[in-house]
């Protein structure tokens, strides 16, 4: 990973998950700290994803050194199924969270795993930026990444943001890009019926041209 405060990764949703799961999982065995906030999967949909791929997480959760703040889960008290809780959420938006808001519950989370581990880097991952788009607003999602990476000054963290933008209009992926202190690029091609997956790096606030493709394994 790059050395930088605020990271966006773009791709398609499935590259996207998979880096996240493997940066998630390397960082931890690195002996670093992770904040999941997911709003498009249950924590529980993360967990199996991460043990389907070998990847066990449990007795990091059990340690407090990675915490999953589950969007879908703050939105409806009651036990749906995931499709039923995206279905509600995004007809009624922001409002269907209940009394405590996502962000102080994230706040205090944040705080959680820096008490519990101060002297390990802390990795903040946001999943799905497209999906926190559509529900909060472009000008919404914005005040809160720059309060986010504002408060991240003077620590060792690192914000991640995950975006699968295939929907997204030319220019508001240019907005987030602009914020983001390196943008990485995540692409699938086929060659000799074997997938390859390629990567670049971009530095915008830089003015850095992007690096060539690259080949990365999931």
């Amino acid at each position: 990973m790059p050395t930088a405060r605020s990271i966006l990764v773009s791709g398609s949703q499935q590259d996207v998950y998979l880096f996240s799961q493997r940066l998630i999982w390397n960082r931890l065995n690195a002996g670093d700290a992770c904040l999941y906030a997911t709003f498009s999967r249950t924590r529980e949909d993360i967990c199996a994803d991460l043990a389907a791929r070998g990847w066990d997480v449990t007795s990091f959760l059990e340690s407090g050194v990675l915490k999953i703040v589950d969007y879908l889960s703050l939105a409806d008290r009651k036990p749906r199924t995931p499709e039923e809780r995206v279905s509600i959420l995004f007809s009624i938006g922001k409002e269907a969270l209940n009394p405590e808001r996502f962000d102080q519950i994230f706040a205090r989370e944040s705080l959680a795993v820096r008490q519990r581990a101060p002297d390990r880097r802390l990795f903040i991952v946001f999943d799905s930026v497209d999906r926190l788009i559509e529900v909060l607003g472009l000008e919404n999602t914005i005040l809160l990444s720059k309060a986010e990476v504002n408060g991240l000054k003077g620590t060792n963290s690192i914000a991640v943001g995950l975006l699968c933008n295939e929907f997204l209009s030319r220019e508001t992926l240019e907005v987030l890009e602009k914020m983001a202190s390196v943008f990485i690029e995540l692409k699938q091609e086929w060659k000799k019926q074997n997938i390859h997956r390629l990567v670049r790096v971009t530095k915008p606030k830089r003015k850095r041209a992007a690096t060539d493709w690259m080949s990365w394994y999931g």
